[in-house]
């Protein structure tokens, strides 16, 4: 009898070929093969400065080219003498165009400290954007000034109350939180000191509109630092409003997060670090929902989270429906890293139809070679290494990350990340740049679920590269579990298992255009179709599938990434 969903008969034998062409494969702690990662535009400050990069902001389209825009600070580039007086670029998210570059006022003032990009603030039909600089410490506290996308001009501009609260050093857009439509912002002033109650810090939820405050915060004690960072997080509770964070170092696990309602204020919750020290909270980062609860979830990093007697790092994968930790990822350095200080979450990457997320390490140390960094994405379904990009020595490499708004699956690119200028030699200092990197699966699916009640179809799409062009082409399945199984040495990313064998070298029933030739472009489709009741017997069962190309010898040459389909009643 053959199977409803993959057509294969019991008792099917194929031992012979099975040892010639698969090898069962122990399952990998690493990155999950298939797929490949390309280079876009690269964006370099024209006068290079260490500072370059090590925050930047996108989303926004500026220049409206249908490609958000690129925002990038230098904090401590020097202007006409000016030590960390820093600046602030704009760049064409299509092009690395510069559109529009901002100087900071003073001497040590370290404007570009953060940023934010908004939607049109000045009803102009322009986006519009936020620069900080935590100040000076001697003439005036810091700001955060707006400024009009078209022109470049600033709107307005905030301060904190006291020289040295260091307002403007941490910034966040956070979403619309007050129904007029325009994206609101939070802003951090760890060292502030309400009441005489030094350093308790102090945090402000301001409207984009017109800069006026919505919503704000005090730390209850001498040195809780509220501020040291803040992020918007999506809507973590569901009400449709979007929500925030700050944290605090009040905690004595090494830190804190306070999570806000964006449509009350009201704190929704508050989570503790487990490790001491471990500054729990630096990094504070929307992910979306990647657990189908209808909550975006979050990441918190914690760039000091200690192994033994070494501070590798680590990053949390927070529920944001109550905090509860959905994933705990912990830095690999051998010595002291600073995993988790950097992060953001991505679109799909791994084929399941669920956010994932990226995690940086600045001081990773790769085969032996120093302060490489490192960019580790991670599923979002189970907390699985997908892929770990690497830097050159001396890079730093994800230092910062940024991703565009979740639901921006249209564009070259995937992910921003610091990384070098590709002329710099190796072991050189970095003056810094921001890399445009897109992901290519080479196969993607139509939906990820199908109901077998009812009934349905799945489309499987293949594009490999035009090199491909002509190739036989075999899609492969196997079960969900994670795993890598060797195809006469290519790796695939499908764990080995019995229903991986009979599928390849079976009938299975339903698929059409299963195998095949790719045509001129490196393309080609197989449609799966199930008749309502026929995939009954495996209802609640996940299926992995991946694409490989044969070259014209029969010889396997690249793989797809997975993709999952899953049975629902």
């Amino acid at each position: 009898m053959k199977h409803p969903l993959l057509g294969i008969r019991g008792g099917c034998s194929c031992k012979k070929r099975e040892k010639t062409m698969f090898m069962p494969f122990l399952f990998l702690l690493f990155q999950i093969p298939g797929g490949a990662w390309n280079t876009g535009i690269l964006v370099e400050e024209p006068n290079p400065s260490p500072g370059f990069g090590t925050d930047h902001a996108s989303g926004s389209d500026v220049d409206l080219d249908g490609i958000p825009d690129i925002l990038v600070g230098d904090r401590v580039e020097v202007i006409n003498g000016n030590i960390n007086q820093g600046a602030a670029y704009l760049f064409s998210g299509s092009t690395g165009n510069l559109i529009h570059r901002i100087e900071g006022e003073l001497k040590s003032e370290l404007f570009g400290e953060s940023m934010a990009m908004f939607n049109d603030l000045n009803s102009d039909g322009i986006p519009d954007f936020a620069v900080g600089a935590s100040g000076d410490f001697l003439t005036r506290p810091g700001r955060v000034s707006v400024f009009c996308g078209a022109s470049g001009n600033e709107l307005y501009r905030l301060y904190g109350h006291g020289l040295r609260d260091k307002f403007g050093k941490n910034m966040s857009r956070v979403g619309d939180v007050n129904g007029d439509g325009f994206d609101d912002f939070i802003v951090g002033a760890h060292q502030a000191t309400p009441y005489l109650n030094t350093e308790a810090g102090e945090v402000g939820v301001f409207s984009g509109l017109d800069g006026s405050l919505i919503y704000h915060y005090e730390g209850g004690n001498p040195y809780d630092s509220l501020g040291f960072q803040v992020g918007g997080l999506g809507d973590v509770n569901g009400d449709g409003i979007p929500d925030f964070g700050a944290m605090d170092l009040s905690s004595g696990s090494g830190g804190a997060v306070i999570v806000a309602s964006g449509s009350t204020g009201e704190i929704l919750y508050r989570i503790e670090g487990t490790a001491h020290g471990e500054m729990f909270g630096s990094m504070l980062e929307e992910v979306g929902d990647t657990n189908m609860d209808g909550c975006s979830d979050f990441l918190v990093g914690a760039p000091w989270y200690p192994v033994g007697q070494e501070h590798p790092g680590a990053a949390y994968l927070i529920s944001g429906m109550d905090g509860s930790v959905l994933h705990l990822l912990v830095g690999d350095s051998e010595i002291n890293g600073f995993f988790g200080e950097s992060g953001t979450g991505i679109e799909d990457l791994d084929g399941d139809g669920l956010r994932d997320f990226a995690v940086g390490d600045t001081s990773a140390d790769v085969n032996q070679i120093r302060n490489t960094g490192s960019v580790y994405f991670y599923s979002g379904r189970d907390g699985a290494l997908i892929y770990q990009m690497t830097g050159e020595e001396g890079e730093l490499m994800g230092k910062s990350i940024t991703t565009p708004p979740p639901g921006r699956t249209d564009l070259p690119w995937d992910v921003l990340i610091y990384t070098r200028p590709p002329d710099l030699p190796p072991g050189e200092p970095n003056p810094g740049a921001i890399g445009a990197f897109s992901f290519d699966p080479f196969l993607q699916i139509s939906r990820n679920r199908i109901s077998a009640s009812e009934g349905g179809a799945a489309v499987f799409q293949h594009d490999f590269p035009d090199s491909q062009a002509g190739f036989e082409y075999r899609l492969l399945m196997s079960t969900s579990e994670r795993g890598i199984t060797t195809y006469n040495g290519l790796d695939l990313p499908l764990a080995p298992s019995w229903q991986l064998k009979e599928f390849a070298y079976g009938q299975p029933a339903g698929f059409t255009g299963r195998t095949g030739f790719l045509n001129t472009q490196g393309r080609a489709q197989t449609t799966l179709g199930l008749l309502p009741g026929t995939a009954l017997p495996v209802v609640g069962y996940s299926f992995t599938f991946a694409s490989v190309t044969l070259d014209p010898n029969g010889q396997p040459s690249l793989s797809s990434a997975p993709v999952y389909l899953t049975i629902d009643p």
